[in-house]
């Protein structure tokens, strides 16, 4: 599993546009076993946490979150707009679709 805190460096990273950062976490997840198709669900689900929090839902049984991410959550979905979170979310799921494909073509 990609830990909730290297999700959060991740989007750190994409709200400071930290080029280096970034490359930095994925080099070390692959380096460390992880497969990056989980850590691309992983982030579009966290991205789908940080829409739900700056839409104005707290709840978090619906997130299924502690009370703690909750406020890393809502600092870190501050940083960007709805439609940024949203055109993320949409890049993530256009790869992991293009990766299902290739691997079946």
């Amino acid at each position: 599993l990609v830990s909730s805190k290297i999700l959060a460096q991740s989007i750190k990273a994409i709200s400071e546009q930290d080029t280096a950062t970034i490359l930095q976490i994925i080099n070390e997840l692959d380096s460390s076993g992880h497969d990056l198709r989980f850590f691309s669900r992983e982030l579009m689900s966290y991205l789908r946490h940080l829409l739900v929090i700056k839409s104005g839902i707290l709840a978090i049984d619906i997130l299924g979150i502690s009370e703690t991410e909750v406020e890393t959550l809502r600092s870190l979905a501050a940083k960007f707009s709805e439609e940024d979170l949203v055109r993320f979310f949409h890049l993530l799921t256009e790869n992991l679709i293009f990766q299902f494909l290739r691997a079946f073509f």
